[in-house]
């Protein structure tokens, strides 16, 4: 198949118009419809952009050649994630080490989020999905409800600690440096009150 041919079929698998993915790669549809007739190739870096859009591997939108060029550079789709994993711990211990240094708590919520982030990055950075990062880290199928949603309206209810201080951090992030301030001078309020306090 042509390289035409190859965002044709991926195109419509995704089920976009010519018009609908121009959109999203900020170009025209008469562009699109030119590299599926072969009339223009695309860069590769502008076939990147369509492997992203597209939500499909770069070597999708390869001739046999290229492929074969490409892993002999970069490795497969499985190295490249393989890499990307190798990276996102070497970012995440060095996040850690930081935040300890300077007194803070890496909650899980914390490097939940961390990790999502990073995946993002690293996904661009390595020419993989950022589903195929998430998966190998667990966190492919998140529930869409927030963290910070814990019920605290039974006063005998167990919850722990960790999830408390999850929940805290994730709405702290949420605020800016006034609401930031407002909040630990409420915390500093309530530490030094006895019934509060940790026997």
């Amino acid at each position: 198949m042509t390289i035409g041919e190859l965002i044709r079929d991926a195109r419509k698998k995704k089920g976009l118009t010519q018009k609908e993915l121009g959109e999203r790669l900020e170009v025209s549809d008469v562009s699109i419809a030119q590299w599926e007739n072969g009339i223009r190739n695309p860069r590769f870096e502008t076939r990147q952009k369509l492997a992203k859009a597209l939500d499909i591997d770069i070597v999708e939108l390869m001739s046999e050649t290229e492929k074969q060029d490409y892993f002999d550079l970069f490795g497969t789709d499985a190295e490249r994630v393989g890499f990307a994993l190798v990276k996102l711990k070497e970012r995440m211990e060095v996040k850690v080490r930081e935040l300890r240094e300077y007194g803070g708590i890496a909650t899980p919520a914390r490097r939940r989020a961390w990790a999502l982030e990073l995946a993002k990055e690293l996904a661009e950075n390595y020419h993989v999905k950022e589903e195929s990062i998430l998966k190998e880290i667990g966190l492919d199928d998140l529930p869409e409800e927030s963290i910070a949603e814990i019920s605290l309206a039974d006063d005998y209810q167990e919850v722990g600690e960790n999830q408390i201080a999850d929940s805290i951090v994730h709405l702290l992030m949420s605020m800016n440096s006034t609401g930031c301030k407002a909040a630990l001078r409420h915390i500093q309020e309530l530490s030094k009150i006895p019934d509060y306090k940790k026997v």
